[in-house]
């Protein structure tokens, strides 16, 4: 998912031009690489003023809202390291790797982000902004060229579920200050989707249980297609057939099979 052309066209009329005040200002820049842009603008959003002074002079007549999404740009940015997992219809998810991660939707700029990184999940270095009620990156991501085997793949997407599950999915910025009230039929599906979350998670997943009945329900259906496939392999050995009814892994009443035309 990218943005629309308009907005794309709006953010790299508006960044250019700051990235030319805080040099001016700054007096850093020895090129103009990726990796020197990226140290400029850390400098820049790390003090408000320049933004303030940015506002002041105004130098491109940017418009009253236009200089309000440049200082939510120093507000609320988020410059730090993620693991950029999947590419959605909806953008492309971003998992920040702090002591509390938290997962982002994130859109392009001008092309999908799965099309800028060479795999996925891919660990990188960039700046998430706000803008027109999405997030988008600054336009530099730094690949971090650390390849993850298939149980650290599988890891990232079940950490990054529960996430979403407990605390929500962060489709703009700032986020909510309040914490986001856990999906309980969300993190009861996160628990049983694994066996190693099922035996890890037992205690959490009887703790949903008891909250209502329709978890209760959720989670004798959600137990009953794990154990059908090897009850029903365990009974085509013994060359049994018929229809049966499982109750987690207990098989509690049958029928023959409709009888052929």
């Amino acid at each position: 998912m990218i943005l629309p052309p308009a907005d794309a066209k709006d953010f790299f009329r508006i960044i250019q031009p700051l990235d030319a005040f805080l040099q001016s200002r700054l007096r850093m820049l020895k090129d103009c690489s990726p990796d020197e842009i990226k140290r400029l603008r850390a400098a820049g959003f790390a003090d408000p003023a320049h933004f303030a002074a940015y506002a002041n002079e105004n130098p491109r007549h940017l418009t009253a809202d236009e200089l309000a999404e440049v200082r939510a740009w120093q507000q609320h940015s988020i410059a730090t390291r993620f693991i950029v997992l999947q590419e959605r219809k909806d953008g492309c998810l971003f998992m920040s790797t702090d002591k509390q991660p938290a997962v982002y939707l994130v859109h392009g700029l001008t092309q999908p982000i799965s099309e800028i990184v060479p795999f996925l999940p891919c660990y990188v270095e960039t700046r998430l902004l706000p803008w027109r009620g999405r997030i988008i990156t600054d336009g530099l991501i730094a690949p971090i060229m650390v390849q993850f085997g298939g149980n650290m793949r599988t890891g990232f997407k079940q950490e990054a579920k529960e996430i979403i599950a407990r605390r929500g999915l962060i489709t703009t910025l700032p986020a909510g200050s309040a914490p986001a009230t856990p999906d309980p039929a969300a993190l009861l599906q996160h628990y049983l989707s694994t066996a190693a979350s099922r035996r890890d998670c037992a205690r959490e997943i009887k703790s949903l249980r008891r909250q209502s009945p329709a978890l209760e329900i959720q989670y004798l259906q959600q137990m009953g297609k794990v154990n059908a496939r090897p009850l029903k392999a365990a009974l085509t050995a013994k060359h049994l057939t018929g229809h049966f009814a499982i109750l987690e892994d207990t098989i509690i009443a049958g029928a023959p099979d409709k009888p052929t035309a």
